[in-house]
């Protein structure tokens, strides 16, 4: 069986047993709710970065479990740290907080911007509490 007709196969049995395979899926939800949360975690690293839980952790572990640009070692509000990574390429940069993380994406990625809000603040910083 070639590879085009063993997916062709699968897709038609999926079709025929949608709902046993759907039933079986939540039941194993239910039955493992830790699991089923890092394996999503795991299956999502992976198919949006490439990367193994292990691999992210490894990389975690390098810039010392803190955020690569504010150094907190907390978070965000959900407690959920942020894969950094270059739109144009996707290849990941480092991990984020959330507030590092958002303050990136707002700017969009532009270090020109980014520089010019650090121009502003400091042109306006002598006027704080006049």
């Amino acid at each position: 069986m070639t590879p085009a007709e063993r997916r062709a196969y699968v897709n038609e049995w999926y079709a025929r047993n949608r709902e046993r395979v759907s039933a079986q899926r939540n039941e194993w939800a239910r039955n493992n709710p830790g699991k089923r949360a890092q394996t999503c975690r795991a299956n999502n690293l992976k198919r949006k970065y490439g990367l193994t839980l292990d691999e992210w952790e490894r990389l975690f572990d390098a810039q010392g479990r803190v955020c690569a640009i504010c150094k907190t070692d907390t978070a965000s509000r959900n407690g959920r740290w942020h894969t950094d990574h270059c739109h144009a390429t996707n290849k990941v940069r480092s991990i984020l907080c959330h507030d590092c993380n958002t303050g990136l994406g707002k700017f969009k990625d532009r270090p020109d911007m980014l520089r010019l809000a650090a121009e502003y603040l400091e042109k306006h910083a002598h006027r704080e509490g006049t």
